[in-house]
């Protein structure tokens, strides 16, 4: 009998252990759209028309996606109150009067809200520009406010590598001065912030936590966990060709854990790295032969990858990375046929030093 309990004793502990290996890790999308017109350009990828907007939020409803408010995401990330299960959040970046005109509408009518991202010398701007009455309009039906910079530059590219200082200054225009503008402005609160073209490195999310945002986001195309760094959180962009085939495909990619990953996130390495290294916490649930990186959108269908230490390589060292913000996954499908995938940025550039940001 006692080796019986012992046995089950041990048995409990091992479970204990591999429980939080293999529970599902919630997962939270965010979604990325701009303007809502028809568009006889096919250059013009970013404007969704009201019909296929109107598909995209069927899908939802249709298929069990929950939308929460900004507000909501934003309390779960502090420890406060739980997300429901398939959440959504839907942003709106630069601030057109389309988001007003069309999107508000149409979201309303599904019972949706969604965040705002507008950037200060675009509002209120010209006949395109929302305006103030409209987003006042639109918070009484519990949409949101956020920030999307100053003038809405790469907040990662250094004019003629600047000296540190200079950079920070500018950094601290871009982020900071825009947020005070906006609440202003408008007398709504401005709690997050989106990353003009997506781009963020440490140099960067130290001057949002410095501004007092709660969070931040770029449009690295993945999903959110809590693990997710909150000042690095990831937005899946919205084109005029995202079929609701497409968002189906992306709403139900599932995620690969990482114990470590190299270049570090939103980290800023002067030279391009030697190599690409990911360490996977667990890939039983993954067809090892297909993990793979991806830097951007390109498979590196040269990447390594070691089951016996779960680390997948990628090797650099004879075509060097360029300068500029990057990022990279790591992909795979599952055994269940699922594709599951992680992501994250990093920058090929010139350092900043922290005391020049904390001035």
């Amino acid at each position: 009998m006692r080796k019986i309990m012992k046995l089950s004793t041990a048995l409990i502990l091992l479970l204990i252990m591999i429980l939080p290996v293999f529970a599902e890790d919630p997962v939270i999308n965010v979604l990325c759209y701009h303007r809502f017109k028809e568009s006889k350009s096919v250059k013009d990828i970013y404007s969704i028309t009201p019909e296929l907007f109107t598909k995209h939020m069927q899908f939802l409803k249709d298929n069990g996606y929950n939308v929460v408010p900004m507000s909501q995401y934003v309390d779960y990330i502090d420890g406060k109150g739980k997300m429901p299960e398939k959440a959504v959040v839907i942003t709106m970046d630069d601030g057109y009067k389309s988001v007003y005109e069309i999107a508000y509408p149409i979201l309303k009518k599904f019972g949706y809200t969604g965040v705002s991202y507008v950037y200060e010398s675009f509002f209120p701007g010209g006949k395109n520009a929302i305006t103030t009455d409209m987003l006042k309009e639109m918070a009484g039906d519990g949409f949101e406010l956020g920030c999307h910079s100053y003038t809405h530059p790469i907040l990662t590219k250094r004019s003629a590598e600047p000296d540190d200082a200079i950079y920070a200054n500018w950094l601290k225009k871009e982020i900071i001065t825009p947020k005070k503008y906006l609440e202003e402005k408008t007398g709504l609160k401005v709690e997050t912030m989106a990353y003009p073209f997506g781009a963020y490195s440490y140099a960067v999310t130290n001057t949002v936590k410095a501004a007092g945002y709660r969070a931040a986001f770029s449009v690295v195309p993945s999903y959110n966990t809590l693990d997710t760094d909150r000042f690095c959180l990831k937005r899946t962009m919205i084109f005029s060709s995202t079929s609701v085939k497409k968002l189906k495909q992306i709403l139900e990619k599932k995620p690969i854990k990482l114990t470590q990953m190299q270049p570090p996130e939103a980290s800023i390495n002067s030279e391009g790295p030697p190599e690409l290294k990911a360490v996977i916490a667990e890939d039983s649930l993954l067809n090892t032969a297909t993990i793979k990186f991806k830097m951007g959108n390109v498979a590196l269908d040269e990447s390594v990858y070691d089951p016996s230490s779960r680390t997948l390589t990628y090797d650099y060292k004879i075509k060097p990375l360029e300068k500029g913000f990057h990022y990279a996954r790591v992909c795979a499908t599952g055994k269940d046929g699922a594709e599951y995938e992680y992501a994250w940025a990093f920058i090929v550039g010139a350092p900043v030093s922290m005391e020049a940001l904390a001035k």
